[in-house]
């Protein structure tokens, strides 16, 4: 995305996307001891099918049993949408330069943080929480935001 949108003018060569640090993603939830907020997780709703009857679900209830289009709930903290579920999203866990990573270190680094709508055990429903994920795994409750970054 950097690149194409240099390209395009869109931004200057100073300019870069890349995942947020975990520092910088609980900064922006509130921090990690935050509660959530209004957001997408496994209500009654979830439980229709296909909903594995061993999964658990809360008992809140929203209108979306999977995954709702973005701005669903209110804007959260900082202006963000969709912090406090909808999906967990990758952050950095490393202080390295990832364009300077061996693939090795990179699976090692990056894992996602936080709530999404298949969430429905009060242990998960945190921004401590970590998803065990492998990231060459592609997942429907994991996704990501960028920071746009100027040197």
């Amino acid at each position: 995305l950097t690149w194409k949108e240099q390209r395009e003018g869109r931004l200057k060569s100073n300019q870069s996307y890349r995942l947020p640090t975990t520092d910088e993603w609980l900064s922006a939830c509130g921090g990690a001891d935050a509660q959530l907020r209004v957001g997408n997780v496994a209500g009654q709703e979830a439980r229709v099918d296909p909903w594995p009857k061993h999964l658990p679900t809360l008992d809140l209830r929203d209108a979306f049993p999977r995954t709702s289009p973005v701005g669903s709930f209110p804007a959260e903290l900082h202006g963000l949408y969709d912090v406090s579920g909808n999906v967990s999203e990758w952050v950095n866990d490393s202080t390295q330069d990832p364009k300077k990573m061996t693939p090795y270190q990179a699976r090692q680094s990056f894992h996602p943080r936080g709530p999404a709508f298949s969430d429905g055990s009060p242990s998960t429903l945190s921004f401590r929480y970590i998803r065990p994920s492998l990231p060459i795994k592609r997942m429907v409750n994991v996704g990501f935001r960028m920071v746009l970054e100027s040197q």
